[in-house]
């Protein structure tokens, strides 16, 4: 059997999730595919179910990492990998049946060295449904295994995320790219602005030819902390033909609420600098630094930012030194702190006063804030939600509404709007403001 595609799953201690996840993976509708499952000496029996399938399954390979970090996991699954195609599934998520078929076809139709297609965020726990079907199988099959299927109902109650999970399941669509970028090829290289969409390696395939061509690999650091972000890099700034896809329907499902996963945890805080170390390093290794430097140095100040933001007291401070050791700063350590101190008190003010409040934009840092107002219970405050994206009108997020920019003004003329995007921020003040917004009225930071 020709293998198409190689699907890496790193693991350590999920147990609560790599069911679901290994399920995901076998009934993909593309069957020429093997399943390199990499396990770093789990001790809570993930590896005893990994195997478990093994033993129904002939296309998965359990393969044993004496090292505990993701990336040289993923390295060691990519030097056994035979397919066509890599795919990569963190195993306390899961993929829609169709992802592989999808994906490789609009690979082979396009010739494309990277495809990436939306996907789904969600949380909340899985209900079991029927088992394993008939034919699911990849070899004869011993023995059923039941199938996690997935339910909506009501929003992700308080602290539900914070304790890895609660309430039934919720989804999100999430967008890889800029509506003009979908369905053609794209040279990054020629239009640098891909680099700001969604960093999200496992939501697409890559071509293992272009990946051992190009020497790409991941950063091997101490478990898992930012490590796909140079593979990211490095594939984007290597890649002649990138492909994005509109259908998260067929995409990725990426959990929100695992409590260990390495974006809620603290003690790696200066993981981040270390990745964007080696992405310097890989820049400069390939005489690529000149030609990247601006985007490199944009995306490490709002990874940064990001980082400095979901730290607390003396931790912000000491990280934000750091912080503006490496990138510029146009003001002092003390008042950038200060502004966003002030940010946050102002926030506070509008969400307590009279008027109706409105978060403008849908994307990665418009879910962030509604992220973080639900967790300090404030999204009560927020009166409904508005986005550029025509597919997003009518539709709920978190309960929220989403309208129609010209909709919302003309409904709330007197309403204040939030916006917390890093990108998109001035031309959302543009459009507001020109739409008869006042200055006033308008309220653009960075707490979450």
């Amino acid at each position: 059997m020709t293998i198409k595609v190689s699907v890496i799953l790193p693991s350590l201690n999920v147990s609560p999730y790599i069911e679901e996840c290994l399920q995901s993976v076998r009934r993909q509708t593309l069957r020429e595919i093997e399943i390199l499952c990499i396990d770093a000496g789990s001790t809570d029996g993930t590896r005893e179910i990994i195997a478990a399938h093994a033993a129904e399954d002939s296309r998965i390979r359990l393969l044993d990492s004496k090292i505990r970090s993701v990336g040289y996991q993923m390295n060691f699954g990519l030097a056994a990998a035979q397919g066509e195609y890599i795919g990569i599934v963190e195993t306390d998520d899961y993929i829609a049946p169709g992802m592989y078929e999808l994906l490789y076809a609009a690979a082979q139709a396009h010739r494309a060295e990277i495809v990436l297609n939306d996907y789904q965020a969600f949380w909340g726990e899985t209900t079991k449904s029927a088992p394993l079907g008939a034919g699911d199988h990849a070899s004869s099959g011993r023995g059923e295994r039941q199938f996690l299927e997935t339910t909506k109902s009501a929003p992700l109650g308080a602290g539900d995320r914070a304790s890895g999970g609660g309430g039934e399941r919720q989804f999100l669509n999430k967008s890889v790219a800029r509506p003009a970028q979908y369905n053609r090829p794209i040279d990054p290289a020629a239009e640098q602005e891909v680099f700001d969409n969604d960093m999200s390696i496992w939501a697409g395939l890559y071509s293992r030819e272009f990946l051992l061509s190009n020497n790409i690999r991941e950063n091997e650091t101490p478990g898992a902390a930012y490590q796909d972000q140079g593979f990211w890099f490095q594939a984007f700034v290597c890649a002649k033909r990138l492909l994005y896809l509109q259908n998260a329907a067929q995409g990725y499902r990426y959990r929100l609420d695992n409590p260990r996963s390495s974006v809620h945890s603290k003690r790696l805080t200066y993981a981040i600098c270390e990745e964007f170390s080696f992405i310097k390093e890989q820049l400069e290794k390939r005489g690529l630094w000149e030609k990247y430097k601006a985007t490199y140095k944009r995306l490490q100040f709002n990874r940064y930012l990001w980082n400095y933001l979901r730290l607390e007291g003396p931790e912000q401070l000491q990280f934000l030194q750091r912080f503006r050791a490496e990138n510029e700063l146009p003001v002092s350590v003390e008042e950038f702190h200060a502004r966003r101190r002030q940010e946050k008190q102002s926030l506070q003010a509008i969400l307590h006063g009279n008027q109706p409040v409105i978060i403008f934009g849908c994307g990665s840092d418009g879910i962030r804030l509604l992220e973080y107002l639900r967790s300090k219970d404030e999204l009560g405050h927020i009166t409904c939600l508005t986005d550029n994206n025509e597919s997003l009108h009518g539709t709920t997020i978190f309960g929220l509404p989403v309208l129609a920019p010209e909709r919302a003004w003309r409904d709330y003329p007197q309403a204040y709007y939030l916006f917390a995007s890093l990108n998109y921020g001035g031309a959302i003040r543009q459009q507001l403001l020109a739409a008869g917004v006042g200055q006033e009225n308008l309220w653009a930071g960075h707490v979450c």
